[in-house]
């Protein structure tokens, strides 16, 4: 608040006689020149403003004691004036004038002060614009001013110098002399604090640039010794602040890169600004890559230092070369990548790869800015699109296989991998779609799915399919009230084509057959094949057994007619039949492939009567089936127990005196059904794999036996029979070997007996296993010869030493003469191929001696002994004699 009755002026400022003092003598002359260069020092020496100008004011006021001093400056912000009075002016007044002036209505007054373009002595009544300082200055009595503007070197306006008068004319020509030196004395001062404020803030600014730059900032002086650092320099580098400064810049520098940046260094220092990247050491160790800029630091224009900013980019160029290495396999990937804006309209393409213009036959610029939609094949998987359309709306990822069209109109399928891309923010900006051509895995797959339904070689259903199908044919005939039967085929005589003719004659047959019996059946119908030579049709709707049946009939005939086209063949012509078996189902819920068992065991009842036949499935087949299976448990408990045991049978000379060997014969004593004959349980060990087991012991056994008996002074031959699934067994020949080294028996003293099926099952694989035995020197005769298919072409190559005439020839010999015929035959051929011919069942001296005179070697039956444990065995064989 300023006092509205301030204290009296001065007595020099109320006395306008008062300027007559401004006379100056010799003495004040010197003082007050003594005094301009104390305040030129306190200028140069950056005192505060407000005290040097207070001491020009007090300067001019000591000349002119009759006037107030007062400096009006300009503020920073441009709005109002700032005073600074000397000792003439009450201090009200100025912070009363001060005020005044900030405020908008005094402008016009601010406008009078600084628009002064020279010295203006003005009579404040007479100044329209000084209307509203009026009542301030009348009531400290202050009638005029005196106005000199303050301009800067370049022009601008600091503000004025003003002295303040009692009077209405002060003498004139006078002031101008006294306060234009003042004024030059004011505005050098005012632009030299100007100048220091700023430089003040430059610097301060600088630091904290300096000090809070993200980067590393530093200085090296012309030496290139560090002078000052910030902390995220020493952060960088790990070092604490007194171990940095003061070090040359090499210290720091990896190995290897010191003359490159003295090169830098250099032209830096000579006032070229430098950037470069540079391998620096951290202080645990690692290597960190900077990019450098280095600046010259000048003084007096002279080059003293270099200025330099560094940035870690060691993440940023390990990001780099990472993401170069990406592009680059993104570029070389043998997957389609295509990269879709999620941020605009219908999602279009922004990036496609080589791959994808390869698998889709399309360009990059073909497909950039379209969505990708264009390649999808109509009528797209449903099922595939709602997993794309739920994992674009909630932003995760999904996989698919579609099927797509290539730029040529082919079709193909694509492995679609979808993945959203999101900013910092989360937010999904892109999506990748990863593709693959996976059209030769579907066709693999739809091979593998039809090959585990089907059969390879025919295309017919398998036993998989076959099953599924049973079932729904069931559900079918139970839902409309039809009937369905299951027809079992199995093809007579089929193994000797493949063994005579080779397995691709073979299969053509097995094509052919499937097609006949496809032609024969109805569209609704299934034909499958179980494997070998054995086919099921399942008729779905039929009106009875009789429909059955003349199906049955229909397929015997087309299978019958002659197979043409197998090279080697006679006449290129093969006959082949087939016997069938019939189950009719009769509405009852049973496991489908019952159904099949049922028909099969039928097939076999057809194969009893004398095949190329049809045959119903009846409960009795059921008893049947029940007691082999029965029989096969206590077979094989039986093996683990006493209940089988070997019995041998002499084979005796022509004289009918010395015996040559004893044949091995097996003996099951079942606890409940007594004595098992022997074609009553080896069948079913054949079919079921138990006789591999069973014929290892009986070998291991019988050699065993035959070596006590050489111990004690017999030495007798051994005739084992070996079965076709143990003798085809992979290592038979080891085991062989094996068996008569634990026996301690000469391989000399065992004879090994196999039947036609072995030869049939594989000639070549039989001829190099006997070979092997031969090497052994082990015996082989060939059983039962005459009774199955017999191949010459085998025999002839065989190296057997025995010929073994079938019982069944021997048992008619003196009452058919066909029998008799064969017999003959089978002991010439014997001899030709230089062979010991050997007769079986011999039970009568008429069938002996009609044997032995046409030139029969070797003799076993009833007539001579019958089959007897090893313990009476010597006994038996001292009285053979005839």
């Amino acid at each position: 608040m300023v006092d509205n009755n301030p204290g009296p002026l001065e007595p020099e400022f109320q006395d306008s006689a008062g300027l007559a003092q401004a006379a100056w003598g010799p003495a004040t002359e010197l003082a007050m020149s003594r005094e301009r260069r104390e305040i030129l020092h306190a200028i140069a020496t950056d005192q505060p403003l407000p005290q040097v100008l207070s001491r020009l004011g007090r300067l001019t006021e000591a000349r002119v004691p009759a006037a107030g001093f007062a400096v009006m400056l300009r503020p920073p912000n441009g709005a109002g004036l700032l005073t600074i009075g000397a000792g003439n002016l009450p201090p009200e007044f100025c912070a009363a004038f001060e005020a005044l002036l900030n405020k908008s209505r005094a402008a016009n007054v601010v406008r009078a002060l600084l628009n002064t373009k020279a010295v203006e002595l003005v009579t404040l009544a007479s100044d329209p614009r000084w209307r509203v300082a009026r009542p301030l200055t009348d009531r400290f009595g202050l009638r005029a001013r005196t106005t000199l503007p303050l301009h800067a070197r370049d022009g601008r306006v600091l503000g004025a110098c003003v002295l303040f008068w009692r009077v209405d004319a002060p003498p004139f020509a006078q002031l101008l002399e006294l306060i234009r030196p003042v004024g030059h004395l004011v505005s050098i001062a005012v632009e030299r604090a100007a100048a220091q404020r700023e430089l003040r803030r430059s610097e301060q600014r600088f630091r904290l640039l300096f000090a809070n730059h993200p980067d590393a900032v530093f200085q090296f002086n012309d030496e290139g010794i560090f002078v000052d650092v910030n902390d995220s320099a020493l952060a960088m580098v790990g070092y604490p602040r007194e171990q940095v400064l003061g070090r040359h810049w090499r210290e720091l520098l990896a190995p290897g890169v010191h003359s490159r940046v003295q090169g830098h260094f250099e032209k830096a220092l000579a006032g070229e600004t430098q950037r470069y990247e540079v391998r620096v050491m951290h202080r645990d160790g690692h290597v960190l890559l900077l990019d450098v800029i280095n600046q010259p630091v000048h003084e007096d224009e002279r080059s003293v230092g270099v200025f330099g900013i560094a940035r870690d980019i060691t993440a940023r160029r390990r990001n780099e070369q990472r993401l170069q290495l990406l592009q680059r396999a993104v570029e070389v990937s043998g997957s389609g990548i295509c990269i879709a804006d999620a941020r605009r309209p219908d999602m279009p393409l922004t990036y496609v790869n080589p791959a994808f213009e390869r698998i889709t036959g399309y360009s990059a610029a073909e497909v950039l800015g379209r969505n990708c939609r264009f390649l999808q094949a109509p009528n797209p998987s449903e099922r595939a699109l709602e997993i794309m359309r739920h994992a674009l709306a909630n932003g995760e990822d999904a996989q698919v296989v579609l099927r797509n069209l290539r730029r040529d109109g082919s079709e193909f399928w694509n492995e679609l991998h979808l993945s959203p891309i999101t900013d910092d923010a989360g937010h999904i900006t892109h999506w990748l779609g990863v593709q693959n051509d996976v059209s030769a895995r579907k066709r693999y797959e739809d091979d593998l799915r039809h090959h585990a339904s089907h059969d390879a070689l025919t295309g017919l259903p398998n036993r998989t399919l076959l099953e599924d199908r049973i079932a729904q044919s069931c559900q079918f005939a139970a839902r409309h009230n039809h009937q369905l039967a299951v027809l079992f085929i199995d093809l007579d005589g089929f193994k000797p084509i493949n063994d005579s003719y080779g397995h691709h004659c073979g299969d053509l047959v097995l094509r052919a057959v499937a097609s006949r019996v496809l032609a024969c059946v109805n569209r609704g119908d299934t034909v499958a094949r179980l494997g070998g030579d054995e086919f099921v049709v399942v008729l779905a709707d039929i009106s009875g057994a009789d429909a059955a049946v003349a199906m049955a009939e229909t397929i015997l005939a087309r299978v019958a007619e002659p197979y043409g086209g197998c090279h080697g063949a006679p006449d290129s012509n093969l006959h082949l039949t087939a016997s069938v078996g019939l189950a009719l189902w009769d509405g009852r819920d049973i496991p489908p492939m019952q159904l099949v068992q049922q028909a099969d065991l039928a097939m076999f009842k057809a194969k009893q009567a004398g095949r190329n036949t049809w045959a119903w499935y009846t409960g009795a087949l059921d008893e049947h089936l029940s007691e082999r299976l029965q029989l096969r448990h206590e077979l094989q408990a039986a093996m683990g127990s006493n209940q089988l045991h070997l019995v041998y049978q002499p084979q005796v000379s022509a004289d009918g005196k010395s015996v040559i060997a004893l044949e091995t014969l097996l003996r099951w004593q079942h606890p409940v059904l007594g004595m098992v004959a022997p074609a009553d349980f080896i069948p079913l060990a054949e079919e079921t794999g138990q006789i591999v087991t069973l014929g290892a012991w009986i070998l291991q056994t019988a050699c065993q036996q035959a070596a006590e008996w050489a111990r004690a002074g017999h030495e007798w031959t051994i005739s084992v029979n070996v079965s076709a699934l143990q003798f085809m067994r992979p290592g038979f020949v080891q085991s062989v070997q094996e068996v008569l080294e634990r026996a301690e028996l000469p391989a000399a003293r065992l004879e090994l007996e196999i039947t036609e099926s072995v030869v049939l099952h594989d000639g070549q694989q039989t001829l190099r296993v006997m070979q092997d035995l031969r090497a052994l020197g082990v015996r082989t005769a060939l059983d039962d010869f005459g009774q199955g298919y017999s191949s010459l072409a085998y025999v002839k190559q065989l190296p057997l030493d025995k010929l073994k005439i079938d019982r069944s020839f021997v048992r008619d010999v003196l009452v058919d003469p066909r029998d008799a015929a064969i017999t003959q035959t089978v002991i010439a051929l014997g001899h030709w191929l230089n062979l010991q011919v050997v007769a079986e069942g011999v039970e009568t001296q008429a069938q002996f001696e009609f044997l032995r005179d046409r030139g029969c070697d070797v003799f076993q039956g009833f007539l001579f002994a019958h089959p007897q444990p090893a313990h009476l065995l010597p006994a038996t064989v001292g009285n053979i004699g005839l």
